[in-house]
């Protein structure tokens, strides 16, 4: 009789154990990229108020934060550039312009573009920060980010700056 519990006992441990061992987490992330730059998103932040941990206390500089409108949560997406193969751009170049600025695409199949953003694509280091999206809080869930980014060609015409396009399927990060 102990022989036949033993057997039941001990594909319920195998499977168990494979269950869990499925469920583990990567340690590493995915990593998106192009010819000229890879990201990682770190993670997918959903909020109805900027949260405090994100606000700076510089002394003598007062920011203000982007608040939604009723009905309306904040999206972050957090992410890593990790690394970027000379983009010739300047900081002082840089600009949110429609339709070549990052957006976020709901599950409804409605866009949202990105509102603020503390991330510098400009800074040589390997550099982390956030893009916040603006959301309507009913049945809005974040399907798909495309990063969009600036760039220049090598010479001879590298004063034409060029746009850059990473798609990422949010579903892989919660």
């Amino acid at each position: 009789m102990n022989k036949k519990l033993v057997i039941p006992a001990f594909l319920f441990f195998f499977v168990f154990s494979l269950m869990l061992l499925s469920q583990e987490e990567s340690k590493e992330k995915k990593k998106w990229e192009d010819e000229r730059i890879s990201i990682t998103v770190d993670k997918v932040e959903r909020a109805d108020s900027f949260p405090e941990r994100l606000k700076s206390d510089i002394p003598g500089y007062t920011p203000t934060y982007i608040q939604p409108k009723k009905g309306y949560d904040l999206v972050f997406i957090h992410m890593t550039i990790v690394e970027k193969r000379d983009l010739k751009i300047k900081p002082s170049e840089l600009r949110i312009i429609k339709p070549n600025s990052p957006h976020l695409i709901d599950d409804q199949g409605k866009t949202h573009w990105v509102q603020e953003y503390q991330l510098n694509i400009t800074i040589p280091e390997k550099k982390t920060g956030y893009l916040i999206f603006v959301i309507l809080k009913e049945a809005a869930i974040p399907s798909q980010f495309k990063y969009i980014y600036q760039y220049r060609e090598e010479p001879p015409k590298p004063q034409e700056i060029k746009f850059g396009q990473i798609e990422i399927d949010l579903s892989f990060i919660r």
